[in-house]
């Protein structure tokens, strides 16, 4: 059994959302005597092929730094 378990995050543009999200979580206990690990992954923000914004840039930066303030 791995010593970690990895806990990802999927946020887009809505920083107030991730922040009630990683309030719920971090408060959740038993992880089965693992360490939990957490991933902010910024879903979408940028259309692959077209590579065209689909969201404010500074958007998507407040949403890691609302989860780095949560998870440094």
């Amino acid at each position: 059994m791995s010593a970690t378990l990895p806990i990802a995050l999927l946020s887009f543009d809505r920083p107030d959302y991730l922040e009630a999200v990683l309030q719920t979580v971090l408060r959740q206990v038993g992880h089965g005597g693992r360490r939990p690990a957490y991933f902010l992954f910024q879903d979408g923000a940028i259309g692959r092929g077209s590579g065209e914004a689909y969201t404010d840039p500074a958007a998507t930066d407040a949403c890691v730094r609302v989860f780095r303030s949560y998870i440094p």
